[in-house]
């Protein structure tokens, strides 16, 4: 499966408090369309980890940006304010639906 996400841009934020972990159990909780996409997978360095998912037809991605070695020491210890991508502002909405607190940028 791979969910399409040419197009999408960056939409908001989420609030601090979240660990890859409890992001990606707050997703695969949604919906079984759940992707996650490393360095490995993107032709920079801008972005180092990226969820994916489709839940209720609404794209979501939420990644790291040009993280600092700092900021990788924040997302993992839940510091961190992840970038939240979509086609629209329901990316955002969709993830506060399923307990993501996130905002609109």
């Amino acid at each position: 499966m791979t969910i399409k996400t040419n197009g999408t841009s960056l939409i908001g934020y989420t609030t601090k408090g979240y660990t890859p972990e409890a992001i990606a159990a707050a997703l695969h909780g949604a919906t079984h369309e759940v992707e996650l996409r490393t360095a490995d997978d993107f032709f920079d360095d801008k972005v180092t980890v990226e969820f994916v998912a489709r839940i209720l037809g609404t794209t979501v991605t939420i990644y790291n940006y040009k993280a600092t070695p700092q900021d990788m020491v924040d997302v993992m210890n839940g510091e961190y304010e992840w970038h939240v991508g979509g086609f629209d502002e329901n990316a955002v909405l969709v993830l506060d639906a399923i307990g993501i607190d996130s905002r609109v940028r």
